[in-house]
């Protein structure tokens, strides 16, 4: 089983004991000498089964700064700290040395950041140096000092930051290469810069010591570099390298760099990497939302490429690959593809996970409880969305005794509805999966039940969780105007994103609907699609400057839905609005901070609202209630599927 993912293979001497590879990712921890966040993280991926982790960009100058201080000294006992604890679990380890170019906020150095050319970054705005031969020699000089510090500090090998439009990156572009000196013009001349590195590090470490790069094979913007580009430029160094870890995109397209679920299909690089993956003799590396192991097996026994990155899938269960190993894939924690808690997360210094609420605390979190309960007891959890079925599996894991109750005839939730959009099917994995976990670890459920007196006196709970969601508002409030109820929210052609997607009132044939986004999240972007789906044409007003201002890093996360919907000739977006009437044909939109109005013809409303906690259960049983009470999830007054999931768990964990 998985036959070619299993088969070890060595890079310039060092033997990987099988083909999954962790590519680098940040995670927004501090470096080892301050605790031991970075250690355990990556520690619980070792063990869960990886071959090859890749460490986050590592500082190689000044002028970019970065939590791993490669530059420095200091950073040695953090590496050896790392080496040991990595090395412990029969895996491997390599440093990516990184600088950013023009993707830096500051320079501490003062003044702009540098780079290949005076091209503004599309993230920052700032216009950056062009780099002299002085500058580009001192900054050559620290990316060959910083490999010399990772060989001495024990790790495995280094990868040279080629991608996604880093200073490396931002030389080897058309578009962001304007020189015109030995640096710049055709390709070799553009590669100038990663061929002086490369010599460098090898003067430093020697002939044994693995280095690789990582190179976009697509920038996906246009002018930026293509398959052919990369091809030239792989072979162009592969005499200097041990092996080639390729990607796509830049900051042009952020969101191509890591595809959220409803942007783009599993493995979606592949088409692009292995025009340059197959051409090459030195071993490679692909990425791209592979999230099993059977598509990691199937990848590399076709030839695409000798090993496979699955991060974000690993992110979500640190055990994909012994679970799945030893027969037990149907126990693998689905990623979701959302990237809220992982690139969202670290962009916002938030990193974490939307399903799984121990990534990023493994130093004191174990991915399940790491021991049971000393005293069986009974649980009783009212509601069976996400927050219920997560409390429901960490307190039958812990050994306690389990019964769930769901009001209506559907495990799962207010997830429900969010997967039935247009995109958004992914998005269910993880209540379908905690829907299967519970049953096995033998949670009684109840459904089409409702927690009653004669329900509670019958269970007899030592503990009862209350998990009961929450509902749309339909007082037609604004949170920009609260004052006042827009006129006309009564009538029966308005609805609630709830209503659009099956649970509540049934949503008519629709010609032309307004949706009115008043949270900046995820629903409004939902309903609109749903209502193109249907042939609508669609207004979506917002009182945000955009749609998707809520969401965790927008440019990860929204952004290719925002292209989706922009690119639709049936869409408006009517920004800074305010709903000022609703009538029965159409809808008049105020311009917040004027006195403009613009009417919409509108056969349909949707409003997309901030939703009551359903407290009327918890309040009940604070007053009756002889026993444990929690209360956790939107009926705690959460907002996010992560909130929910990770209160749940630690409640779970606690009882």
């Amino acid at each position: 089983m998985f036959e070619a993912l299993q088969e070890p293979i060595t890079i310039a001497g060092l033997a990987v004991p099988n083909r999954i590879v962790r590519t680098a990712h940040s995670l927004g921890k501090p470096w080892v000498d301050v605790d031991d966040s970075l250690v355990a993280y990556h520690q619980a991926r070792a063990r869960g089964g990886v071959g090859l982790s890749i460490l986050e960009t590592g500082m190689v100058h000044p002028t970019a700064p970065r939590p791993v201080p490669s530059h420095d000294d200091r950073v040695l006992d953090g590496y050896r700290r790392l080496a040991v604890a990595i090395h412990r679990h029969h895996s491997t380890m390599m440093q990516q040395l990184w600088h950013g170019g023009s993707s830096i906020r500051n320079n501490p150095l003062g003044g702009s950041p540098w780079s290949a050319s005076d091209v503004p970054n599309p993230l920052r705005g700032v216009v950056p140096i062009p780099m002299t031969k002085t500058m580009i020699d001192d900054v050559v000089a620290g990316f060959a000092a910083a490999a010399r510090r990772v060989q001495l500090g024990g790790l495995d090998g280094v990868e040279i930051h080629g991608a996604h439009g880093y200073l490396v990156g931002q030389f080897l572009s058309p578009m962001t290469n304007l020189r015109e000196d030995d640096y710049g013009g055709d390709v070799a001349g553009r590669a100038r810069f990663l061929v002086e590195i490369l010599d460098a590090i090898r003067a430093e470490v020697g002939p044994d010591f693995p280095v690789g790069v990582r190179l976009s094979a697509d920038e996906q913007v246009p002018g930026g570099l293509e398959p052919k580009d990369t091809l030239f430029i792989a072979q162009h160094v592969e005499h200097l390298v041990d092996f080639v870890d390729l990607s796509i995109g830049s900051y042009y397209r952020f969101h191509r760099m890591m595809a959220p679920a409803d942007a783009a299909p599993t493995g979606y690089e592949l088409p692009l990497t292995e025009a340059v993956s197959r051409a090459l003799n030195k071993p490679t590396i692909v990425s791209g939302r592979i999230t099993t192991l059977d598509h990691a097996n199937h990848i590399v026994a076709s030839g695409a490429a000798d090993m496979v990155s699955m991060v974000r899938a690993l992110i979500a269960d640190p055990d994909l690959i012994a679970k799945t190993m030893a027969g037990h894939a149907e126990q693998v924690r689905p990623c979701t593809g959302t990237n809220q808690g992982c690139v969202g997360g670290i962009r916002e210094g938030n990193f974490g996970c939307v399903v799984n609420p121990a990534a990023g605390k493994e130093a004191r979190w174990t991915s399940d409880p790491p021991d049971r309960a000393a005293t069986s007891r009974k649980v009783l959890i009212a509601g069976g969305g996400a927050a219920g079925l997560e409390a429901a599996r960490t307190a039958a894991l812990r050994g306690h005794d389990v019964v769930l109750v769901e009001a209506s005839r559907r495990l799962g939730g207010q997830v429900n509805a969010a997967a039935a959009a247009p995109h958004r099917a992914e998005f269910g994995a993880i209540t379908h999966w905690l829907h299967d976990e519970v049953r096995r670890l033998g949670v009684r459920v109840r459904m089409a039940t409702f927690v009653e007196p004669d329900l509670i006196d019958h269970e007899k709970p030592d503990v009862i969780i209350v998990a009961t969601g929450s509902s749309p508002r339909r007082d037609g409030r604004s949170v920009a105007i609260p004052s006042r109820s827009v006129p006309g929210v009564t009538l029966p052609h308005v609805h609630s994103v709830w209503d659009l997607f099956g649970m509540g009132r049934r949503v008519e044939a629709v010609t032309a609907a307004v949706v009115y986004d008043d949270t900046g999240g995820w629903e409004a972007i939902s309903a609109a699609e749903e209502l193109l789906a249907r042939g609508a044409k669609v207004t979506l007003a917002t009182r945000f400057h955009t749609f998707g201002e809520t969401v965790p890093d927008p440019p990860s996360t929204v952004d290719a839905a925002r292209e989706r919907l922009l690119n639709h000739r049936d869409f408006t977006l009517a920004p800074d609005s305010i709903i000022d009437e609703i009538g029965t044909a159409a809808v008049t939109l105020g311009v917040l901070g004027s006195a403009r109005s613009v009417r919409y013809s509108a056969d349909c409303v949707v409003i997309v609202d901030h939703r009551d906690s359903n407290r009327e259960l918890a309040d009940l049983l604070l007053e009756t209630f002889d026993g444990e009470l929690h209360v956790v999830g939107d009926a705690n007054g959460g907002r996010t599927l992560r909130q929910a999931i990770t209160e749940a768990a630690t409640v779970g964990r606690a009882i």
